[in-house]
């Protein structure tokens, strides 16, 4: 196994292995292999100790790595510490997409899924070993660890892998080595490919697009990406997204562009999408299509932005969603990927890219990592492996489809699929892929994908798990069998994905079951489908689930704004006796639809009600529920959900979210599984009925802008299984009980805009006189709190006096919005949190001694100054900011501001000066947490690695080496020890006349202005981006002085040195140059006047950046 002491390097890869399996032939020969092709890998290869801290040395290295190796072997199971190792890799893989290779060592994979064989043995004795364990405790946690083992092998038997098969012939390990790391450094060269596995052919397809995106050009231009269905138009927009979005200042993908614009309101949904990715945030409200294309406009009037919009069919939707698109900022780039052909007519406005099928050599790689887990056939295969190749013609789609289909099959099987494609004409491509929907094994997979086609495309993992079991589905395995197949997947939010020709083709299919007669068919999700049916009342028991929007249908009449009395018009209902001869009707989704009649002959077999703007003010007592697993009613007019007490013994999500005439809810003891009750904007709501303590599985309970609830439930405490409560804009409430802190199970509590100075707490309901002990008190929270928000609720330091040593599970904190100045000391405790969300605290000074979070939200913090963590980072946190941190001195680990007078003068002393000359000048500086530049007295910087100073006028030392060029190259003269690096760069600003533009520091500039140091002789380099810069007045020029401390081994003599400082910004010349060399006792030479130690050859020359690209903190910075 692999592990080893860290340090704050970063590796390529992370080899993990069994050391008695594979360590002195195949890991070794392996580790030189990477070695030799200059892959940075971390190898055990002394040990380390085995004691308690294994754990956190084994996650320093893996997160320092860009990709884990697996060296999977007989024995690997039987490692407690290869086990462990092997939880950490995935771990990494599910939270930060970390790319992992398995490679099977003389082992077949199918023995990883712990079944049979030497890997279910080795689970046994593991197992049998922590029975045996005496202390509780210990077994207990043993029994976790098994958990999550088991769990890792499963999940790693599913990874495409490579394997070596156990021959005599040494030269086939070393031609397997060698692809393995072809592989390697493949990925390693692909950075933005983490995301989109197995991108074959990207690069020089996506070549001239990359370069218009990173070509400098003031005029707004546009590229569309035509082609069919299944092309990889998206996979190819994605990957240029991946690879550039980090060149503007902000960019957006917005997905599903045509479908989401003919939904209701879908185009007020695209503009919040895209206003949400520009203002970074969580929610936009927006009441109208002409109110967000003028906050479109006004967000990107000086901002570039890149903008992706996928499946478009229409030219004037661009202009439909943001207006003319001259209001764009020049600078900014539009890609959009159509189906059309959008060469005619459209040549001036827009660049073209048509994509071309993938050539045979390409198309036989992807099928193969998708049927084999490598990029060629197993062996016997290659003949069947060419044939359907050849007949998937080059699409993408069809590749990976097909190959995932047969992925593990037999041979007769390949027989089977190739007669099935070969009678397919060539152009047929649905019927190509529809041959992987007709080799599901299991018919309840194939009705599982058909459901899951027509209804849930695009809802929520476990919402559409609860409906489906419930119509006795196998749902969990079912959905893992279409993903296995490259027919579904699960996104980031947990929703469903189905590409648009795969989803095509299974409504196809239902499509075909009667073509004629709708009402045959076992499933109508299309509106006039279904209103057909519906008006004409033709279904028939062939029907299980029926989709129905009147707003889409056409033949609704109201408008948006007449919520309660759209449905006036006679044309606007149905009868409900349409659904009379439904009788094996399961899923309804209704929207803006009356039902008049009565429900005695209605469906009694539903398991899905999701009926959206129902008009009711009761849902009548003759409506068959008994069998419903979800209600959906949101923005419904229901005053109560229904009359007097009903048992819902399969109910488990009841959504009532944004009905505005609810007043109150039934008793839901009669709910006896109820899972989730979401309550959200109920704004007439005035009590929760007190039988909720009585539900014992809800595990949500959203209750978010409830703005007439007054109080919680007293037996809110006694709610075992809530794990996420929402109590946010419940504004009337006055009461909140101190029994919630025995909810052991909640992990999220979001209660934002709330005004705690004013609530009370108690321990019982019982009226009592307001007092001191009554006004703001913490102890209410629970200790097991994962995720806090209280946003926006008017506290100050002293009303957040939280003891935060009780929330040591925190990992998310939100309190944005507050009047706190600073944070209590017992934050500090705080070693889990992961996020802190501080934006909007405009009075917020200091953030001293954080926990070591990833993330930091800071926007509009426009009296931060310092900003600093417990202990020094091994990786510096994602720091979210608005361009307004105006104030901000210190950011550890990033830079530090520091008067003049407390700068070491050993520091001035590298640079031939004395305190006294130089503290009485100002400067004005420009960070890059904020566009306002400051005029400040002089002051010193520190960065990871550089001490700079920024000085007005010419005043590079008369001791540099001096030259005009942008670049140098020298040797290290023999026997010289370097410890530094001093540098100085003069250089001019130029008189600039463009209104407007010259208070725009963009990414470009900050990335724009930099020194780069190439050790030519160990390959190694270094690039200085500084966050903070001198600004000089116009016409002026500008000393930026800088001193790097090496040490004494990353430069020695006789190395060849290359320096090159770039200002790639139109403002800004280089008018002059020097650097010396520092010495390892700290006295510095004058490299002009010593041609022992440096062998002067001065051109100008581009420095390309070596591989073995290193970075690191050079210079020890002050306390922070």
């Amino acid at each position: 196994m692999a592990a080893s002491t860290t340090t704050a390097t970063s590796y390529d890869v992370f080899l993990s292995f069994r050391g008695e399996d594979t360590r002195k032939n195949f890991t070794n020969r392996l580790y030189n292999s990477l070695k030799k092709a200059g892959i940075y890998t971390f190898l055990d290869d002394n040990g380390i100790e085995r004691g308690e801290n294994i754990k956190s040395q084994l996650q320093k290295a893996i997160q320092n790595s860009r990709i884990s190796i697996l060296v999977l072997s007989r024995n690997y199971a039987t490692s407690g510490w290869c086990l462990d190792e092997l939880v950490l890799i995935l771990k990494r893989y599910k939270t930060s997409g970390h790319v992992i290779l398995p490679v099977f060592y003389h082992v077949e994979k199918s023995l990883f899924d712990g079944k049979i064989g030497n890997v279910a043995e080795a689970i046994a004795k593991h197992e049998e070993g922590f029975k045996e364990e005496k202390c509780n405790e210990k077994r207990m946690e043993g029994f976790q660890r098994l958990k999550g083992w088991k769990a890792a092998l499963k999940q790693v038997a599913e990874f495409g892998a490579m394997t070596l098969k156990k021959q005599a012939d040494i030269q086939h390990e070393l031609k397997f080595i060698e692809k393995v790391v072809k592989v390697i450094e493949d990925k390693l060269s692909r950075t933005a490919m983490d995301t989109v596995p197995q991108l074959i052919g990207m690069k020089y397809r996506t070549k001239d697009i990359n370069l218009w995106l990173r070509y400098e050009t003031t005029s707004l231009c546009n590229y569309v990406i035509s082609g069919i269905g299944g092309i990889g138009k998206t996979t190819i927009a994605q990957y240029i997204y991946n690879l550039n979005s980090n060149l503007f200042e902000y960019s957006s993908f917005l997905k599903n562009v045509r479908e989401t614009a003919e939904e209701h309101e879908g185009i007020v949904r695209l503009q919040k999408q895209l206003l949400c990715d520009i203002l970074k945030s969580k929610q936009v409200n927006i009441s109208s299509v002409d109110e967000g294309i003028l906050m479109i406009k006004q967000a990107l009037r000086f901002k570039p932005i890149l903008l992706i919009l996928d499946d478009v069919d229409k030219p004037d939707l661009l202009d439909v969603i943001f207006g003319v698109r001259d209001g764009f900022c020049l600078g900014s780039k539009i890609i959009i990927t159509t189906r059309l052909d959008w060469t005619v007519n459209h040549s001036d406005a827009f660049k073209i890219y048509k994509v071309e099928n993938l050539a045979c050599n390409e198309s036989l790689d992807l099928f193969c990592w998708h049927a084999f887990g490598q990029d060629f056939p197993l062996q016997g295969y290659l003949e069947q492996t060419e044939k359907v190749v050849k007949l998937c013609e080059g699409l993408p789609l069809a590749l990976q489809v097909l190959g995932s289909a047969l992925l593990g099959k037999k041979l007769d099987v390949w027989e089977s699929v190739l007669e099935q494609l070969e009678a397919i004409p060539n152009y047929q491509v649905a019927k190509k892929l529809k041959v992987s929907y007709d080799n599901l094994q299991d018919e309840h997979d194939k009705s599982l994908f058909l459901h899951i086609a027509c209804f849930f495309v695009g809802m929520d993992k476990y919402i559409t798990t609860s409906v489906l079991d419930g119509c006795n589905y196998f749902t969990a395995i079912g959905i893992q069998n279409l993903i296995d197949r490259n027919l579904l997947e699960i996104n980031d939010s947990n929703k469903l994905v189905m590409h648009q020709v795969i989803r095509d083709i299974g409504r196809g299919i239902v499509r075909q079951e009667s073509i004629m007669n709708p009402g045959k068919r076992s499933r109508l999700w299309h509106h006039k489908d279904s209103l057909s049916v519906l008006t004409g009342k033709t279904g028939t028991e062939a029907v299980e689930g029926i989709n129905f929007d009147m707003h889409i249908s056409g033949e609704f009449n109201g408008g948006p704004s007449t919520h309660f009395d759209k449905y006036s018009n006679h044309a606007n209902y149905v009868e409900t006796d349409s659904f009379a001869r439904m009788k094996n009707l399961k899923l309804l989704k209704l929207n803006y639809v009356r039902l008049d009649g009565h429900y005695k002959e209605f469906p009694k077999r539903l398991r899905l009600l999701s009926w959206i703007h129902c008009p009711l003010r009761s849902i009548p007592n003759d409506f068959p529920l008994e069998k419903v697993v979800v209600i959906d009613m949101r923005y419904s007019s229901l005053k109560r959900i229904w009359k007097g007490a009903k048992f819902l013994g399969s109910l488990k999500i009841l959504n009532l979210g944004h009905s505005w005439e609810l007043k109150k809810i039934p008793d839901l003891s009669r709910l006896p599984k109820i899972e989730k009750l979401i309550l959200r904007d109920c704004v007439k709501l005035v009590k929760i009925h007190e039988s909720i303590s009585v539900v014992k599985n809800i595990v949500l309970l959203n209750l978010k802008g409830c703005r007439s609830l007054r109080n919680l439930p007293k037996s809110v405490g006694s709610m075992r299984s809530l794990e996420t409560l929402d109590i946010s804009g419940c504004l009337s409430l006055q009461w909140l009980p101190e029994q919630l802190n025995m909810l052991n199970s909640l992990k999220v509590l979001r209660a934002d805009e709330l005004d705690f100075n004013k609530i009370r707490f108690h321990l019982s309901w019982t009226y009592r006189p307001r007092s001191l002990e009554q006004l703001l008190s913490w102890s209410f929270l629970p200790c097991n709190l994962v995720d806090l928000s209280i946003v926006n609720c008017n506290l100050s330091d002293d009303a957040f006096a939280i003891d935060f040593r009780s929330l040591s599970m925190l990992e998310n904190l939100n309190i944005s919005g507050n009047l706190i100045q600073s944070l209590p000391e017992s934050f500090k405790s705080l070693s889990k949190l992961g996020s802190l969300n501080v934006q909007n605290c405009a009075r917020l000074k200091s953030l001293v001694g954080l926990p070591n979070v990833k993330k930091l939200f800071i926007e509009r913090c426009t009296s931060l100054e310092k900003i600093t963590y417990q202990s020094t980072l091994s990786e510096n946190p994602s720091v979210s900011h608005s361009n307004d941190n105006d104030n901000l001195m210190t950011l550890q680990g990033v830079f530090k501001l520091q008067d003049m007078e407390n700068i070491d003068p050993q520091l001035l002393n590298l640079f031939d000066m004395n305190l006294e000359s130089i503290q009485d000048s100002e400067i004005r500086l420009q960070q890059y947490t904020s566009s306002r530049k400051r005029k400040l007295l002089l002051q010193g910087l520190y960065e990871q690695g550089v001490f700079s100073l920024f000085l007005p006028g010419n005043k590079i030392p008369n001791c540099f080496l001096k030259n005009t060029h942008r670049s140098v190259s020298f040797n290290i003269a023999p026997n010289y020890k370097v410890q530094g690096l001093s540098m100085a760069t003069f250089y001019s600003k130029h008189t600039f006349h463009s209104s407007g533009e010259d208070l725009k520091f963009n990414r470009d500039f900050w990335r724009a202005n930099q020194v780069q140091i190439h050790n030519v002789t160990k390959d190694l380099t270094w690039v200085h981006q500084p966050t903070i810069f001198g600004i000089p007045e116009e016409g002026e020029g500008m000393t930026w002085l800088s001193h790097w401390n090496f040490g004494t081994t990353l430069m020695e003599s006789g190395d060849e040195v290359k320096i090159t400082v770039s200002l790639k910004n139109h403002r800004y010349t280089v008018e002059e140059f020097g650097f010396c060399l520092v010495n390892d006792v700290g006295d510095h030479d004058d490299v002009s006047l010593n041609s022992e130690m440096v062998a002067n050859r001065f051109f100008v020359r581009d420095i390309v950046p070596g591989d073995a690209s290193q970075r690191g903190s050079l210079y020890k910075l002050p306390t922070w």
